[in-house]
């Protein structure tokens, strides 16, 4: 089984405001690691970046999941890291 990490950077959030959802895609997929780690550029920007790693498959399905759930909360985000 090949493992991957694929990122997503979210824009404006807290922290804990993802929480929830970050625990619910937690608790379907128990075999994929899932980490948060909140940025704050010198531009003053509040960034947050989203990992996940596992098998292939289920990281997809996790990060379209997270995507949409943080979209929908009215959030930006997009896949990448930050740089």
């Amino acid at each position: 089984i090949t493992t991957v990490s694929e990122f997503l950077v979210v824009e404006g959030a807290h922290e804990s405001v993802l929480v929830p959802v970050l625990e619910k895609s937690q608790l379907t997929q128990p075999e994929l690691r899932i980490s948060s780690l909140p940025r704050f550029p010198a531009d003053g920007r509040r960034l947050i970046e989203l990992g996940v790693r596992g098998e292939q498959q289920a990281v997809t399905a996790v990060m379209n999941q997270l995507e949409q759930e943080i979209v929908n909360m009215g959030y930006r985000c997009r896949r990448g890291t930050i740089a």
